[in-house]
């Protein structure tokens, strides 16, 4: 019986060469109705918008579309006049950024304007602040306590339109300096009297 001893050389193992940098492009495009646009994300207003994209078409057309505070909106003349306030949905490049899930169909503002009757001017700016309010930024906190006071002006004029508000509030603030004016006048008459009292003591 032959018994045959299979020996390996450890042969010493060389180093593994360091991987170099990871390098390449990327683009992302997307095809709506058989048209490919080029996505392209873009800085979004801290005040307007949480996100925005930017869709470019091979015609050279250009299209942004942001997700605001009011929900998903597009700058596309289909979007501009024919969808805004009226379809929920949007327009396609709306709908198929929704699809691929670049975008989020939520509204983030407060409660919603009265469907039944036309919103009045204050539940108008109410409404604003509590939409600023929910972004949850400084600046979105500054800009919600200027539409409270704003609110608060209208409610006190009782203006129902913009231009009812102008001129009411021109009334208003007059009438406030005028008061703050009589009584400081009416303080000042005061101490004077309580200093001439004062001096013939």
């Amino acid at each position: 019986m032959t018994i045959v001893d299979h020996r390996q050389d450890c042969a010493q193992s060389t180093p593994r060469k360091p991987a170099g940098p990871t390098h390449g492009k990327c683009r992302l495009t997307l095809n709506i109705n058989g048209a490919t646009y080029r996505v392209h994300p873009i800085p979004a207003d801290a005040f307007a918008a949480i996100k925005a994209y930017r869709l470019r078409k091979g015609d050279g057309s250009n299209y942004d579309v942001a997700l605001t505070v009011h929900g998903p909106e597009c700058d596309c003349p289909d979007y501009t006049f024919n969808r805004d306030g009226i379809d929920p949905a949007g327009c396609k490049h709306i709908k198929a950024l929704l699809a691929v899930g670049l975008l989020a169909n939520v509204r983030l503002s407060g409660p919603h304007l009265p469907a039944r009757r036309k919103a009045t001017l204050a539940e108008m700016a109410q409404h604003e602040a509590d939409a600023f309010r929910t972004v949850g930024t400084p600046e979105g906190m500054l800009f919600a306590r200027t539409m409270d006071e704003l609110a608060l002006k209208i409610r006190m004029t009782a203006a129902t339109t913009p231009d009812d508000y102008e001129a009411r509030i021109e009334i208003l603030d007059a009438d406030v300096r005028q008061r703050w004016q009589a009584i400081g006048y009416e303080e000042g008459r005061h101490a004077g009297c309580r200093c001439g009292e004062n001096a013939r003591d």
